[in-house]
């Protein structure tokens, strides 16, 4: 028989005892002076749930603002001009959930300022091609929106430019007053 064969298993087991050993010593050395290097996720699925939230919130808008029109005028011209005004009335009254909206947004790259809210809503987030009436169906298409966040470790060593941009389109029909067809929150 050969010696070296019989010793062989019992070497790697030494070294590899040897490599874990090393590996713990280096750990519990270290101990609390290891920087965090991972970055949460916690802003990006909080903005996340945020607009989920905000999205829950708006088809209820929908629903009570169809409630208060008049639905034998839907076929007018101005149907969809007058939905959009009383929408974005409540949107605005709401001010926990247009702050919310605002809170990280950019426009062209600037952050968008407390005054200048209700212009950004009217103009970027509901501009009055975004609510068209065909055939008692309100086509609802929720402008681009773009929100930055910095994400940072433990220590701000490592920062990341997050860049979170969500639209949305949805077909409601106004008579049953129901989501036809739309893009998941």
């Amino acid at each position: 028989m050969n010696r070296l064969g019989q010793i062989f298993p019992i070497y790697l087991v030494l070294l590899t005892l040897f490599f874990c050993f090393t590996v713990f010593a280096l750990y519990v050395a270290q101990g609390e002076n290891v920087v965090l290097k991972l970055v949460s996720p916690k802003e990006v699925l909080t903005t996340y749930d945020d607009m989920k939230a905000y999205g829950i919130v708006e088809e209820d808008l929908l629903v009570k603002v169809a409630d208060e029109m008049n639905f034998d005028e839907v076929e007018s011209s101005s149907y969809g001009a007058e939905f959009r005004e009383k929408f974005l009335t409540k949107i605005l009254a709401n001010k926990e959930l247009s702050s919310l909206f605002v809170q990280g947004a950019e426009l062209a790259g600037e952050k968008i300022p407390e005054n200048g809210k209700e212009e950004f809503f009217r103009k970027v987030v509901y501009p009055s091609s975004a609510f068209n009436v065909k055939d008692r169906v309100l086509e609802f298409r929720r402008g681009e929106v773009t929100k930055h966040l910095i994400l940072e470790s433990g220590q701000g060593n490592f920062p990341i430019n997050f860049y979170y941009t969500f639209s949305r389109d949805l077909d409601f029909d106004l008579f049953t007053k129901k989501i036809i067809l739309g893009d998941e929150l």
